[in-house]
This record gives C-alpha cells, sequence and structure tokens, in this order.
C-alpha cells in the first residue's frame, strides 16, 4: 500500500516539475481497472497563478456514478511565479458498465465568482466476479409426462382480474389527481421536517462554535431539499446560478457571505444569521408550492 502511494504522489509530482504559469488542470486513474464495490484511486493537480485561489471538488461534488471514500492533499508548492496543487481521491463504483469514465475539475476563485476547469476524460475497466459458464454442461431432461388434473377455475379468475382492473380504472379516473396531491403533499411534508431539523441543528453548532464543514454540509443539505421542492437542479449549481431563479434573488447577499467562508476559509461568527435567512427563505418557498399543488 506505501509503494502504491508513493508511486500516487510521483504521478502527480510531474507537472509541478515543468515551468509555466499557464492554468493546466490534470488528473486520471491509478488503476487501469476496478472491480464493482472495490476502491479506486484518483489522482487531480493543478497548476496556476498566484493570483487565483484554488478549491479542489469535496463530499459535496457529484462524482457521477462514483461514490467518495477519502481524499488526500498534498501542500501548496511554490512553482516559479505560479502555484502547484495535488489530491488523491479514493473511490467506489457499484455500476456494471464495463467501462466507466470521470473527469474532476478545479475550481478558481476570483473576486466575483468561480470558475471549472475539467482535467481531461479518463476511463477505466470494469473487471466482472461472475464466472461464464461452459458450453460442455449437459443438463438431464426428464421426458416423461405426468397428467395434472385441471382443478383450477381460470375463467373465473379471469372474470375476477377484469373486476379488479375496470374498478382500478374507475378509482383512478374518479380520484386519481386528489390521491397523487395526497401523496406529494405528504412526501414533501416528510422532507421539509427532516431538511428543518438537520439546519436547525446545524445552526446551533455554528453558535457555539465555527466549523467550515459544518457550513458547506448545512449548505448542500439546503440545496438537495430545494432541488426536490422546486424541481431545479440546485445540486449541481454555482450560488451564481442559482441567483439567476426570480424566487432566489433575495438571498444574494446571503449566498455571497456563505460562499465566502466557504471558499475563503474564514467563518465569520454571525455567519448562523445567513441560514436563519435561509430557513425563512425555505419555509415561505415551501408554503407557496403546497399551497399550489392543493389549487391545481
Amino acid at each position: 500500500m506505501q509503494g502504491r502511494f508513493l508511486v500516487i504522489i510521483c504521478l502527480l509530482l510531474l507537472p509541478w516539475l515543468a515551468n509555466s504559469q499557464e492554468i493546466r488542470v490534470r488528473g486520471g486513474f491509478v488503476q487501469d481497472s476496478i472491480g464493482i464495490g472495490e476502491p479506486v484511486q484518483y489522482w487531480l493537480s493543478a497548476t496556476y497563478p498566484q493570483q487565483l485561489q484554488l478549491v479542489f471538488p469535496d463530499s459535496n461534488y457529484n462524482f457521477r456514478f462514483f461514490e467518495l471514500v477519502d481524499k488526500k492533499f498534498t501542500p501548496t508548492k511554490v512553482k516559479g511565479p505560479g502555484y502547484f496543487d495535488s489530491a488523491v481521491y479514493t473511490l467506489r463504483s457499484f455500476e456494471i458498465d464495463s467501462v466507466q469514465y470521470l473527469n474532476l475539475p478545479a475550481i478558481f476563485i476570483n473576486q466575483r465568482d468561480s470558475n471549472l476547469i475539467y482535467a481531461p476524460l479518463d476511463s477505466i475497466y470494469t473487471v466482472h466476479m461472475v464466472p461464464t459458464l461452459s458450453d460442455t454442461l449437459h443438463l438431464i431432461e426428464n421426458t416423461q409426462y405426468r397428467e395434472v388434473a385441471g382443478n383450477v377455475n381460470y375463467p373465473l379468475i379471469w372474470i375476477l382480474v377484469g373486476l379488479l382492473v375496470i374498478g382500478a380504472i374507475i378509482v383512478y379516473l374518479v380520484f386519481g389527481d386528489r390521491i397523487r396531491k395526497y401523496f406529494l403533499l405528504k412526501r414533501l411534508s416528510r422532507e421539509y421536517r427532516v431538511f428543518s431539523d438537520k439546519l436547525t441543528d446545524a445552526i446551533r453548532k455554528m453558535k457555539d462554535h465555527k466549523d467550515q464543514k459544518e457550513v458547506e454540509h448545512a449548505l448542500n443539505s439546503w440545496k438537495v431539499f430545494m432541488e426536490k421542492l422546486e424541481k431545479k437542479p440546485y445540486t449541481s449549481l454555482t450560488s451564481k446560478e442559482i441567483l439567476s431563479f426570480s424566487e432566489t434573488r433575495e438571498l444574494k447577499d446571503v449566498l455571497k457571505n456563505i460562499d465566502r467562508s466557504i471558499y475563503g476559509g474564514v467563518v465569520a461568527d454571525d455567519l448562523y444569521k445567513e441560514f436563519q435567512s435561509i430557513e425563512d427563505f425555505t419555509q415561505h418557498r415551501y408554503g407557496m408550492v403546497t399551497e399550489s399543488i392543493k389549487n391545481n
């Protein structure tokens, strides 16, 4: 394992040996193949000018068909007039596709917004553990006929099935819309209670101590719930893209302060107040959406 880690570190340091001021993002799988559910390493490196700030993907990032197991990174190194950063991700996948693909981005932050620059797309082969049966196997056939008494009343069964189908169609036509609304509202109510409890707990923890990871988890929980509530891809959007929605414009300063804490590494003492604003906003949007479902 230690030898493998040294190989990974050598791969990550190769781009650092070259002098260049331009932004260069590289990455790829360390292994050639992966077993279903087994860990695999993916390395990511970036060379960039000193005036930029760099953030690598973390647990909030969508790794497509992979799950994040662990992340290790090396300290930032000075490379001429620029910087060099690298990280090694331990991933696993339960997909059965023969070839799987992945390219991770480096997130560069300036004073106004952030930009994602992706590493080249890399692939890895999936090793299937189920053995293939040989064609030489011979099955023994039993051709002896055994008569079975026909005691089943098939006409009656088909009549009952037909009545059930007709009854289900009638119920759906008459009460289908009410049933759909009932279960939709019940699901949204349950998900809102779970989100509200998580956010309340996060706000309490922020009041006690400043924790950047707690801020990231709280923001991600909000995005997950809003995506289910509004049917919009909140989890895959940046704060700037989220603010393009008409209903979120009032959160401009709130999301800006939260992003400053996450990407700038400085958590303000009163940051919990921004999440209280998010809690009020979400409660208002939840009420509007559920009321719209009831009336339509």
